[in-house]
């Protein structure tokens, strides 16, 4: 049966309506497209969608992976991709798509049941990262409900590429942490140190991407569930929601959730 192909709100929001660039990396299941500076997700299945991008149907991205290569040419045009691609021209018509809003929702104070849950993954023994005292005091100074301007901005620089792979674990940390903000605190100025830093701070260009993205209000699909989830106090969907992240990447996901964990420490618990 042909599953339902969706396309994200934010990157709605930033493709370019015409516009040329190339295929950056190939994956498993995935790929990623770089036109106009704006970096581009394209998934397939019942992954959740990310906000940089498209789901597709598995038959139509099974068809696709095995033709492109990185370097292969890429065309925005009129709410159609084109993939030239080494067998000729794959066609993406993502503006036919389900529209998906990915805008990180404003919750009311987080359960506590939320921060149980967290705490018992053990994400200190599972992220990418050592849990040394460097880390310990970055996260300390980001539980604070305010955290002075100069010690965020350096936190954020201490975070910002620290790690392997396309989103290094610190980047990963930054985008939980973020997404917390956004859904219970006040994102403004953990959103504009993020931005200063990352100006003289270079990380991958997929971290970039979702760094952007989050500096908007953006973020993945499952993350979004998940806080909807909590607002709502739907607390019986966390285990699944949080799973679903967990999966994320080798380590990405329980980073991310190391720093969601950190973001509600630093919020009054709902009463």
């Amino acid at each position: 049966m042909t599953m339902t192909e969706t396309v994200s709100s934010y990157f709605l929001r930033r493709v370019p309506e015409r516009g040329a660039g190339e295929v950056h990396s190939v994956f498993r299941s995935s790929l990623n497209v770089m036109a106009e500076g704006f970096l581009v997700h394209l998934g397939g299945g019942d992954a959740p969608l990310s906000c940089l991008g498209i789901n597709m149907d598995p038959g139509r991205m099974g068809a696709l992976l095995p033709r492109v290569r990185p370097g292969d040419r890429a065309v925005f045009r009129d709410g159609t991709l084109r993939i030239y691609d080494r067998e000729g021209v794959s066609l993406i018509p993502y503006r036919e798509f389900a529209t998906v809003p990915l805008e990180l929702p404003r919750c009311s104070p987080p359960p506590p049941s939320l921060l149980r849950a967290l705490e018992d993954l053990g994400l200190e023994d599972r992220v990418g990262i050592p849990v040394d005292s460097r880390l310990e005091t970055a996260l300390a100074t980001l539980r604070q409900p305010s955290p002075p301007e100069d010690r965020l901005a350096e936190t954020i620089g201490f975070l910002a590429g620290r790690g392997k792979g396309l989103t290094p674990s610190g980047d990963d940390i930054l985008m939980g942490y973020g997404a917390g903000l956004w859904a219970w605190g006040e994102p403004g100025p953990f959103c504009h140190a993020m931005e200063k830093v990352l100006r003289s701070q270079r990380t991958t260009d997929v971290s970039a991407a979702y760094l952007a993205a989050l500096r908007e209000g953006c973020a993945n699909q499952d993350f979004c569930q998940l806080l909807q989830a909590a607002g709502a106090g739907e607390e019986a969907t966390f285990p699944a929601l949080l799973e679903t992240i967990s999966r994320h990447g080798h380590t990405s996901g329980w980073d991310s959730l190391l720093g969601l964990r950190t973001a509600v420490q630093a919020i009054p618990p709902a009463t």
